[in-house]
């Protein structure tokens, strides 16, 4: 019989759903408006980057990150 003690191992995993791409596009703020009745809240990747860090995951899925890849300086770096 074994225990799970010392040999347990810790996995973190998070979900984030950063809604309408987080606002690092102007493209974005016109979805927003079309589909949540001007609840557009500019930019808030910092923020988003901010919570991440604090809850440091080992595993990161992201949904609604639209227009992260568009550029060199791409919101997914």
């Amino acid at each position: 019989m074994s225990s799970a003690g010392a040999d347990a191992q810790k996995l973190t995993v998070m979900t984030y759903n950063v809604l309408y791409g987080a606002g690092v596009n102007a493209e974005d703020e016109q979805i927003a408006n079309k589909w949540s009745s001007g609840k557009f809240h500019g930019n808030r990747l910092e923020q988003v980057i901010s919570v991440i860090k604090y809850v440091k995951p080992d595993i990161l899925g992201i949904e609604e990150a639209c227009h992260w890849d568009q550029d060199n300086d791409a919101a997914a770096k």
